[in-house]
């Protein structure tokens, strides 16, 4: 068999394939010879009823009231008769990281969630946003039961983690990097506006990775290097561009000075392993395919690189070191991802030169923040106070 280039193929082998319906999604739909090598099957969201009862089951002091409200906002948009208007498909999928956020602080107004979750005003036209804010009054109704909330105090519970006091007494636990704590970001002038972003995104930092939205010149470089003081974060920060390749994202190859090639790891990739803040500045520039790759790393923090390195998620590297000992993670190239790594995506909104970015693909990668510029009255502080 060695002499004819024949390899056993393992019993255990197997092949699954992942696909999303054609129509509805753009792409090719299946073909009589691919599906007679599949068995196929078709996953459906959960019921309104089932995710109603985890939702409470995982998260018992979350007000169930706000829950519901939640719940009945996102299936409604995420409905037939909403894809119909045109609305791009809800990431609905993404509903267990808001009941987290509520339960995190209960205060919170179920509407400004779903924003995050949802920005449409960014992306949408008139109509859509019409449609859009008919369906959360019905549903969703501005109750008025959110204060503008600050951050009062933020305490290192240990070296990856920190606990967030806010201004209303709500307390949660939040990913916290390891840089110099004397290092003080001096040159911040605070507005009310801009503490009440910091605070939104610290609660937004306690379950997922965030993507500001915001016009060029309104802050969102201030309030990441703010951020990344308050949470103790070095920051690795990756300039996109259009032309950036999926492969120069995660790894590069360069030249030692014996004349030999090697991969190198990217920014990206050395923030995940060392617990860093990774800044992706421009996600509006990126093509859609370049993005792509990003989705296991923000989804599941796993990575397969181009040298054959896996980045695993710390969880799960545990749990199969354990099993199998630190140095066959080695020899496998398995390699941890700290818990504190944290993704901020920077982008600019739609329109004008810059396309339409936002897509139901990007939708249910990140916390999304929209940001405003400052007024007359903030922006003259701030010169005041410099």
């Amino acid at each position: 068999m060695m002499k004819w280039n024949l390899v056993r193929v393992s019993e255990d082998f197997f092949v699954i394939a992942l696909g999303l319906p054609v129509p509805t999604f753009n792409g090719i739909p299946l073909d009589p010879p691919l599906r007679s090598r599949f068995q196929a099957r078709h996953i459906i969201i959960p019921s309104y009823t089932n995710m109603l009862n985890d939702l409470t089951a995982e998260y018992p002091t979350a007000p169930k009231d706000k829950l519901e409200k939640v719940l009945s906002c996102a299936y409604a948009l995420a409905s037939p008769e909403s894809n119909k208007l045109g609305l791009h498909n809800f990431p609905i999928e993404n509903i267990p990281i808001i009941a987290k956020l509520i339960f995190n602080n209960p205060s919170v107004s179920p509407s400004s969630l779903l924003k995050r979750l949802y920005p449409y005003e960014s992306f949408m036209n008139l109509d859509g946003k019409r449609s859009v804010n008919s369906i959360l009054s019905s549903f969703c109704p501005e109750d008025n039961d959110e204060a503008v909330s600050h951050i009062s105090s933020v305490e290192r519970s240990n070296d990856n983690s920190a606990e967030v006091v806010l201004d209303n007494s709500k307390c949660f636990t939040v990913p916290s990097g390891q840089a110099f704590i004397g290092i003080i970001f001096s040159n911040f002038i605070d507005t009310n506006y801009q503490n009440s972003i910091l605070s939104d995104i610290a609660l937004s930092h306690s379950a997922a990775d965030m993507c500001i939205i915001g016009p060029r010149g309104c802050g969102k470089t201030a309030i990441i290097n703010r951020f990344a003081t308050t949470f103790n974060y070095d920051v690795e920060t990756i300039s996109l561009y259009q032309d950036l390749t999926a492969r120069d994202l995660i790894q590069q190859r360069t030249t030692l000075p014996n004349g030999d090639t090697v991969w190198k790891f990217s920014p990206l990739v050395v923030a995940a392993i060392e617990g860093k803040l990774a800044v992706l500045d421009g996600l509006h520039r990126l093509h859609s395919s370049t993005l792509s790759i990003l989705h296991r790393l923000i989804q599941d923090r796993d990575l397969q690189l181009h040298d054959g390195t896996r980045l695993l998620r710390s969880d799960r590297y545990d749990k199969l070191a354990k099993k199998l000992g630190i140095d066959v993670m080695k020899k496998s190239n398995i390699i941890r991802v700290h818990p504190a790594f944290r993704i901020i995506a920077l982008a600019e909104p739609p329109g004008g030169t810059i396309p339409q970015w936002i897509t139901p693909e990007v939708l249910n990668m990140f916390m999304f923040h929209e940001i405003r510029p400052l007024s007359a009255v903030e922006e003259l502080k701030i010169v005041q106070n410099l």
